[in-house]
């Protein structure tokens, strides 16, 4: 057999093993995922499957971030969402220390790409705030709806953060902050 060939037929196994395995990870939230299924993705060695109480987590010990999250909603489930935030970072234990995201690791760069009038990026500020006041977020969004981009940048204005990083416009037909990299975003687009 070619190398060639025995390098994509390894390639392919492994694959295969990896999305493999995070079905089987997966067998105790199964009820998460449509069809009792996880997405096909090819995982990486240092994914871990995680099942919570109310959705399950494909975690990457890479980047210390979700590869995805899934989480059935409903109605009954979101009338019986009345969770009192405890503002409280807890590291999950099931993860090697190595691939646990830290305090130090929630700092840098925040993006919403379906900005609105600027809540999320005000929430994940103040939420960085109450656990670090040290750090330093800068935030960047970009909006489509001006009246929302309008007072978008006039939250990020009081909050003392550069008006410029907020674009109108249509992320996804007119990326205005194409090319730039973050470190974390967080989105809720329009359904």
């Amino acid at each position: 057999m070619h190398p060639v060939s025995r390098a994509i037929i390894a390639t392919l196994v492994l694959a295969w093993a990896f999305t493999s395995q995070a079905a089987e990870d997966f067998a105790a939230c199964r009820q998460f995922f449509a069809n009792g299924k996880p997405p096909a993705v090819v995982n990486h060695p240092t994914d871990r499957a995680l099942c919570f109480d109310a959705f399950a987590i494909l975690h990457s010990g890479e980047s210390k971030t979700p590869v995805y999250v899934a989480e059935k909603l409903n109605r009954e489930s979101m009338a019986d969402a009345h969770e009192k935030r405890t503002n409280k970072f807890f590291a999950d234990a099931r993860l090697r220390s190595a691939e646990r995201a830290t305090l130090e690791d929630y700092k840098g760069t925040l993006y919403d790409p379906t900005a609105g009038t600027g809540g999320m990026l005000s929430v994940a500020g103040e939420h960085l705030a109450s656990l670090n006041p040290d750090a330093r977020l800068v935030m960047f969004g970009q909006e489509l709806n001006p009246e929302s981009f309008a007072i978008c940048k006039a939250d990020i204005l009081i909050k003392g953060q550069d008006i410029a990083n907020i674009i109108l416009g249509n992320t996804l037909s007119n990326d205005g902050l194409n090319g730039k990299v973050f470190d974390y975003s967080p989105s809720n687009p329009p359904h």
